[in-house]
């Protein structure tokens, strides 16, 4: 699920949750996608974690560039204090901005800036991108990424899911007008070089399985409280999350978009 940084404080923690959760569910996942960032960007100094949320890109990032700096930046202060108290490491600071009110001045010249799930929250995607380009240290790239779609968790074809991915296509048109944009295009737009892209895809089909149930409870909790469900899908929800303890055929799928691009020559 995206980072909702524009609800308020108080709706956080259960986002927050979730965000862990798919840290953990999806580890091998994020780490494969920072892997293809790193054949295009070997060594970064500074690296620059647009809407960090609770840390799962800021840590492999971490993890991958060791001689990289990571600066985690989120406009919810929850998120941060969770990203800071799970980061024993010096090499990791947190920012608390707003990228729609411009690029914070006490941030760096970025070598890489990494943003997951961020960019589709922003009230003018393509004026957000043109200050990452105008911020980029010389040789600077961005790695944007972004869902295509929510994750999924009770295997092709089921029609309450189906329903469930429907109803929040729906309210997110309305929330996020700029969820599964073209973001090739907006690149170029903001004056960018694209040098990479690939699409990824998550199929777990035997993770972690108590992770696994609590990251489809936090989802179908959240979906519950956020999507326009009819009554009847809002009692099948209900039944879902009285079953899941006992579910043992759950699965997760998830796909991700990527680009890799640098300022315009």
């Amino acid at each position: 699920m995206p980072h909702d940084h524009h609800h308020h404080e108080h709706h956080h923690d259960g986002l927050a949750d979730m965000l862990d959760l798919d840290a953990v569910v999806l580890h091998e996942f994020h780490a494969g996608i920072v892997a293809w960032v790193r054949e295009h960007v070997p060594a970064p100094g500074t690296v620059v974690d647009i809407g960090a949320g609770t840390g799962a890109g800021t840590f492999e990032l971490l993890a991958q560039y060791p001689q990289a700096t990571v600066v985690a930046v989120d406009s919810s202060e929850e998120m941060l204090r969770r990203l800071k108290h799970k980061a024993h490491s010096d090499r990791v600071r947190t920012v608390l901005a707003d990228l729609d009110a411009g690029w914070p001045g006490e941030l760096p010249a970025p070598d890489l800036v990494w943003a997951t799930n961020s960019m589709h929250h922003m009230a003018d995607p393509v004026r957000v991108l043109r200050g990452i380009r105008d911020a980029l240290a010389p040789g600077g790239a961005l790695a944007l990424l972004e869902i295509e779609g929510f994750p999924r968790f009770l295997g092709p074809g089921d029609e309450l899911e189906e329903r469930i991915h429907a109803a929040i296509a729906r309210r997110r048109a309305v929330d996020m007008p700029h969820l599964g944009g073209d973001w090739g295009a907006a690149l170029r737009s903001a004056g960018f070089e694209i040098r990479a892209e690939r699409r990824f895809t998550a199929d777990l089909s035997e993770p972690p399985l108590e992770a696994t149930r609590r990251y489809a409870q936090a989802s179908f909790e959240r979906v519950r409280e956020n999507a326009d469900l009819t009554p009847e899908d809002v009692k099948a929800v209900d039944a879902l999350l009285e079953a899941l303890p006992r579910r043992d055929d759950l699965t997760v799928h998830a796909e991700r978009l990527g680009w890799i691009a640098v300022r315009e020559a």
